[in-house]
């Protein structure tokens, strides 16, 4: 399992069809550009196709672990260090 504070997953999506590009990024960022409710169903379909049991119809995925400098991300936050207490 990769370290989530110095690598990401970066996602390629490209349209099944035609094979242009049409996103490319984060979870985050291709879920809002394609239309998902969350990142975490896009990465569930995006899994879903990656496993090779049906053809693609609408988008092929495309998934890689980068070093989290390469992709320009802060790092991700962590639960309770660094937060003030009031």
């Amino acid at each position: 399992m990769p370290d989530t504070v110095h690598h990401v997953m970066w996602y390629t999506v490209y349209d099944a069809k035609t094979g242009d590009l049409i996103a490319r990024g984060t979870s985050e960022m291709c879920a809002g550009r394609l239309g998902y409710k969350s990142a975490n169903s896009f990465a569930s379909a995006s899994c879903h196709s990656r496993n090779g049991r049906r053809r693609a119809r609408k988008y092929i995925f495309e998934k890689e672990c980068i070093r989290r400098c390469e992709a320009e991300l802060p790092p991700p936050r962590t639960r309770g260090k660094g937060r003030k207490k009031s």
